[in-house]
């Protein structure tokens, strides 16, 4: 019998440009993993799922299209559903539109 039991840890958001947010796992058996990001108003604005398994030690998603702010991830594997808090700060952040109306100018 495996008592070993599936977990997932926290978003931490990659070193680069912040274009990757990862969560660390563990699975007791091969799984498929769902994952929804909402915004604030609870719109899907990215889904992405995994085949993961008793080696999977990591997953990923692109976030590097998503605007900067504080997001809610709703995680789905096995018979668990979970939630996360993921907040993106983009390197663009500073560049919105007061900085595109003096590159017109420019």
């Amino acid at each position: 019998m495996n008592n070993k039991k599936s977990n997932l840890g926290e978003f931490k958001l990659s070193n680069d440009n912040q274009s990757a947010a990862q969560i660390s796992c563990a699975f007791a058996s091969p799984t498929r993993v769902e994952i929804i990001v909402q915004d604030q108003l609870g719109r899907a604005v990215l889904s992405k799922s995994f085949d993961a398994d008793e080696t999977t030690t990591c997953l990923s998603i692109n976030i590097s299209k998503l605007d900067s702010g504080s997001y809610h991830t709703w995680i789905y594997f096995e018979d668990q559903q979970l939630i996360r808090s993921l907040k993106v700060t983009n390197q663009d952040a500073g560049k919105g539109l007061v900085s595109s109306f003096f590159k017109i100018f420019s």
